[in-house]
């Protein structure tokens, strides 16, 4: 399957990452490559294949009550927490 050039740019800028002009082809093979497998998985036959997640909740799996219960409040947590700014804890950006 061939991804086109503005195809290849679109993922990059949801991606965040930069990449050079001489690299585009070389990603639009790549990404074109990996979908071409993913076809082929599509085509193999998994009628026979048993469902392991059904299976989970049909066995003897002993799974705990779901209950709700009395959480911390709002000073106990900031007490706790290794950073605050206002009433906030304050974590590490994510990127």
């Amino acid at each position: 399957m061939a991804i086109d050039r503005e195809t290849v740019l679109h993922i990059a800028k949801l991606a965040h990452i930069e990449i050079k002009e001489s690299e585009i082809e070389k990603f639009s093979k790549q990404m074109g490559d990996i979908l071409d497998y993913v076809e082929q998985l599509n085509e193999v036959d998994i009628s026979e294949v048993k469902d392991n997640l059904k299976s989970i909740h049909e066995g003897n799996v002993r799974l705990r009550e779901d209950r709700p219960h009395k959480s911390f409040d709002r000073e106990t947590v900031l007490k706790l927490a290794p950073e605050i700014e206002d009433i906030f804890v304050k974590v590490p950006p994510v990127i």
